[in-house]
């Protein structure tokens, strides 16, 4: 029996980041991983979505291959992360598709992110040639109901992103962030958001450290900061009361030697490490020294929680475009494909004749 439309994944809600590093580190690159999720579960309609907060594979898939993936899932998180795996089947999953695009699902209600997320996963997929009808139709629909979430509902509001969560922390900790300096390593979606919420609040001295020096030279540009190569902001690390970490790496860039050596040489005054990387940048047992104060985003959750509850009317707003959309999507998708339309049979060759006593008459060829 094959389901129209399914969804297994992890996300942030009841994994930690070990756990989805593991399955983006299992699955393989940009490029490949539709192809190799699509052959564990025998599918060739299927989309992955893998970012920061989730894991997830979206498709069309039999009962059999979805039971294949599963077992993928358990043997790549172990048995402390079995209980964090999620499955929806048909309208559940759908729901779920489009409640994620529209940032419903989000660790920041309404974020902005994760649309382009959605996007650049459908987009792969199609590069790769795994996508299929039902992809098609449920990562369109979802994608166009997201948007208008945003445009129909105030959902949009306050901390927006996870970069903006990240800033609002640092705000917390440091009782004026303006005496700060800022290293931010990266020079994505993510770590610019977080960089300019800071510089929103005054920041004296933001450093922008990055492998592209095109990208780091035109982020620090816009922002009125310093470029630095990346190499160099690591070892001048010591400068940095905030520093935000958000680049694409396979091994750690500051492992507890390097924050030990920053912390030693800052004399007495704390750093502050946001780690929004996946893989993480930082190695967490950099948490333990002393003078070290170390959140990923597994740790970002308790800065949006004021957020959420001022905002439930707004939630209920988006739900009821949610809901209304999965209902057109779910009927198109079950709809029985339309018949062909009728061909007309070819009339047989006829000629036109004048018959002196009937007029102008046809008679076969």
């Amino acid at each position: 029996m094959s389901r129209e439309f399914t969804v297994i994944g992890v996300s942030h809600k009841k994994t930690g980041v070990a756990l989805r590093e593991s399955l983006a580190a299992a699955a393989g690159t940009v490029g490949e991983i539709n192809r190799k999720i699509g052959e564990v579960c025998a599918s060739g309609d299927v989309v992955v979505l893998s970012t920061c907060s989730r894991f997830e594979v979206y498709g069309r898939m039999s009962d059999d291959g979805c039971s294949r993936l599963l077992e993928w899932f358990c043997a790549n998180v172990g048995a402390k992360g079995i209980g964090g795996i999620f499955v929806h089947h048909d309208r559940d999953a759908l729901r779920h598709l489009v409640s994620v695009t529209s940032g419903l699902d989000s660790w920041v209600m309404g974020e902005t992110q994760i649309l382009g997320q959605v996007k650049t996963a459908y987009q792969n997929a199609c590069k790769e040639g795994s996508a299929s009808r039902s992809c098609h139709m449920a990562f369109q629909r979802a994608m166009n109901t997201g948007r208008r979430v945003r445009n129909e509902t105030r959902i949009v509001g306050g901390i927006s992103s996870i970069g903006g969560a990240a800033a609002v922390l640092a705000q917390k900790i440091f009782t004026d962030v303006r005496d700060q300096s800022v290293f931010v390593f990266g020079a994505g979606t993510m770590a610019e958001t977080s960089v300019r919420h800071l510089a929103a609040k005054g920041i004296r001295r933001v450093v922008v450290c990055n492998r592209s020096e095109e990208r780091g030279r035109a982020l620090a540009q816009s922002l009125g900061a310093e470029f630095m190569p990346i190499q160099e902001g690591l070892d001048r690390l010591h400068e940095a009361g905030i520093a935000i970490f958000s680049t694409s790496v396979d091994a750690h860039l500051v492992d507890a030697a390097a924050a030990r050596a920053a912390a030693k040489r800052r004399q007495n005054q704390f750093s502050f490490m946001i780690d929004l990387g996946l893989p993480r940048n930082v190695d967490p047992a950099a948490s333990e020294v002393e003078g070290v104060y170390l959140y990923d985003l597994d740790g970002l959750k308790g800065v949006v929680e004021d957020s959420l509850s001022r905002r439930k009317e707004d939630i209920l707003d988006a739900d009821a475009i949610v809901n209304e959309d999965v209902a057109d999507l779910w009927g198109r998708l079950i709809a029985p494909p339309l018949p062909p339309a009728d061909v007309e049979k070819p009339r047989p060759s006829r000629r036109c004749v004048c018959d002196g006593s009937r007029g102008v008459i046809f008679q076969p060829v």
